[in-house]
């Protein structure tokens, strides 16, 4: 990607990372790890080549029983739900 001078990377984590679970340990370091590799990663100057590496953290508005809409709004103005 980075020779093409395009591409994209998504790494599409788990909501657990904002309140992890006991249970999860073995989840919870890998995906704390890869998470974090990814987030080094875009900085980097593969960044710079034209390749964007993003983590996306599903699952907010699904998981405070919020209309997309709503949670979305609340984002921009810096407000919680």
């Amino acid at each position: 990607m980075a020779a093409r001078g395009f591409g994209s990377i998504l790494d599409i984590t788990s909501s657990w990372l904002k309140a992890l679970m006991n249970i999860l340990a073995l989840s919870n370091g890998v995906c704390s790890g890869l998470t974090g590799f990814v987030a080094g990663l875009a900085r980097t100057r593969r960044a710079a080549r034209g390749v964007t590496i993003n983590n996306l953290l599903p699952g907010a508005a699904i998981q405070i029983g919020q209309p997309l809409e709503t949670v979305m709004d609340a984002r921009r103005k810096n407000v919680l739900v």
